[in-house]
């Protein structure tokens, strides 16, 4: 049976979960509504159901408990069924003999209860997704609140962080501001809640206290040690925050904490919270401009549209790669010369957004015959990441190997993996999933011969260690950037071994199928491009195989509008450079943004 949730003409507030459909379980549901070789009849809240103990014993592991242990009902031909409503059974059995359940906001709570108490393993997995597409701050605590009760791990792992992302938002609701204090302690202790400042916290916490005073008002001391107040404005001390009586329990504790020495002992130890103690950028880092390789690099703020110098790498690359390993940003491997491909020293040089600097990793890794041009490279974990197929730099051949680079104990471990089907170099390589693809490029000798465009792309397995070839792509393309964006990889411009390319193409992974969508306004290649929120930047590239105009333009994609917008250009124009999503220090992109206006 093929499961899946899709989507009905009634809207987003109903789902519905499909099976094939299996003959012999049409007969014998024919047979359930009619009362014929039923063996068995389950009462629940009052109501009688008839049933056979196979069909509820192969989808539920309550049932076959039930009717294969040493329990009372094993060889009875009625059993008594609590906790859960006639209407969750009802629809529970009409899933087990047609595979089919409708699942929408009224009834989907009464279903995760029933389905999590007689373990239907797939209804139950089936509303955890199903309340996840309708999470909103309005329902949100309610729907964590039911997903810790019945140990739906996934939903109340996505809950928490869509309450953390969402704080200021959701603080504001009525839901919050009714929750217990041991649920606001929790979210208020976290690291993660996504709050402007300590400032609008202190806030939060005063409403919190203020919807029921009278009972809460004893709770002041508690929660306001859970204020970094080394982040608290000094105008916080003037109030008032709120009517005279919360006024006058709040404000003395503050002047306390920020003038008493247990304070001022403590407040180095303090860290900002991640939501303000750092700005999502797009970092753009090496690359060459019309004349020379770069070591500079810059990042691009979305919040504010601006652009900001960041401190150069140590080195002046091109073609080289950028991944994450534990919360840093790395730039791996490249080309310090245009002719001579000699390695670029170190390997590895790592980013802090904190100091806005680079560094060698202490521990670099023995590199030996890991191709340094035109390479492919993608994080596959924490301290982990793959570098695939380039340019042998002996041969000038494209070749097939795959690194994978372990981050252990300090040091950089260099393994080996499956080869891909098909050498190839100047490919796009990105994850989706568990899943990494190979995606176009080049199998000849790196001239400036014409050569085809692959249209070839290959999917990585890591747990079987394999690569598979899936749909190829409408388009050969080399030097072109591809994206991840929610399931889909799109890929834009390149080069098919005569034109630079502005088509842009998007793969569905789970239907195995690639499509056009709207072009580019510049044909380009030797570009890059990055996913930030629901859109796509396309940065920079080159309009020719063999130089041309070198582009400081950026062109930005909106797949749920199919359209492309323009943003601001870089400070300068590269080309077979690199981007990625990184974190920088806000004191830092304050300052800067401050003097530049």
């Amino acid at each position: 049976m093929i499961m899946g949730l899709v989507r009905t003409n009634e809207g987003p507030s109903f789902l519905q979960l499909k099976g094939d459909d299996n003959i012999i379980l049409k007969v014998l549901n024919t047979q359930r509504h009619s009362g014929i070789l039923c063996d068995v009849n389950l009462t629940v809240d009052g109501q009688n159901f008839s049933a056979h103990k196979a069909v509820l014993a192969a989808n539920s592991r309550f049932f076959f408990a039930m009717f294969t242990t040493e329990m009372l009902e094993k060889d009875k031909t009625s059993a008594s069924v609590s906790t859960i409503t006639a209407a969750a059974m009802e629809s529970i059995l009409d899933f087990m003999y047609t595979g089919r359940i409708q699942i929408h906001i009224e009834n989907v709570f009464e279903l995760l209860e029933a389905s999590n108490y007689l373990f239907v393993e797939k209804v139950k997995k089936a509303c955890c997704q199903f309340l996840q597409s309708v999470l909103d701050t309005e329902n949100c605590f309610m729907i964590l609140s039911m997903a810790d009760a019945f140990s739906c791990n996934d939903l109340s792992q996505t809950v928490t962080q869509y309450v953390n992302r969402e704080f200021s938002k959701v603080a504001k609701t009525e839901s919050f501001l009714k929750l217990s204090k041991e649920e606001i302690i929790k979210f208020l202790s976290s690291d993660d809640i996504s709050v402007e400042n300590e400032d609008q916290l202190l806030e939060i916490i005063t409403d919190w206290i203020s919807y029921d005073l009278e009972a809460r008002k004893d709770f002041c001391g508690q929660l306001l040690k859970l204020v970094r107040l080394s982040f608290v404005s000094l105008s916080q001390l003037n109030g008032p925050l709120h009517e005279k009586e919360l006024n006058e329990l709040i404000i003395p504790r503050l002047v306390t904490e920020f003038k008493g020495a247990t304070y001022e002992k403590e407040a180095g130890k303090m860290t900002a919270r991640k939501s303000y103690r750092s700005v999502e950028v797009i970092l753009v880092a090496g690359g060459c401009d019309n004349s020379a390789i770069l070591s500079n690099v810059c990042c691009f703020v979305p919040v504010v549209s601006k652009w900001v110098e960041l401190s150069a790498m140590k080195l002046p690359r091109w073609r080289l790669q950028l991944v994450t390993s534990q919360d840093n940003m790395l730039a791996i491997g490249g080309l310090r010369d245009v002719c001579v491909k000699e390695r670029a020293i170190p390997f590895i040089e790592r980013f802090s957004g904190q100091s806005n600097s680079w560094d060698a990793t202490d521990h670099q890794p023995v590199v030996h015959d890991v191709e340094l041009d035109s390479f492919g490279a993608v994080s596959t974990g924490s301290t982990t990441f793959l570098l695939v197929g380039g340019l042998d730099p002996k041969t000038n051949r494209c070749t097939s190997h795959v690194s994978i680079f372990e981050l252990k104990d300090g040091s950089w471990l260099v393994g080996q993996r499956k080869s891909l089907l098909f050498p190839r170099a100047g490919h796009c390589l990105v994850s989706s999933g568990d899943n990494v693809y190979a995606i176009g490029g080049f199998q000849v000798p790196n001239t400036f011969a014409i050569r085809e465009g692959m249209r070839t792309v290959e999917c990585y397995d890591s747990t079987r260690d394999a690569w598979t070839s899936v749909q190829p792509m409408i388009e050969g393309r080399q030097f072109a950037a591809a994206v991840t964006l929610n399931d889909e990889i799109f890929i834009f411009g390149g080069y098919d071994g005569q034109n630079v390319l502005n088509s842009c193409e998007v793969y569905n992974v789970k239907l195995n199928r690639w499509q056009h969508i709207a072009p580019m306004r510049k044909s380009r290649m030797k570009h890059s491009a990055v996913a930030h929120g629901d859109k796509i930047y396309v940065i920079g590239g080159v309009s020719d195989i063999r130089g041309g105009s070198v582009f400081s333009s950026v062109e930005c994609y909106i797949p749920e509008k199919n359209l492309w917008m323009s943003a601001p250009d870089m400070p300068v124009g590269r080309f077979d450079h690199q981007c990625y999503i990184s974190n920088v220090s806000y004191k830092f992109l304050a300052s800067v943004l401050e003097k530049s206006q």
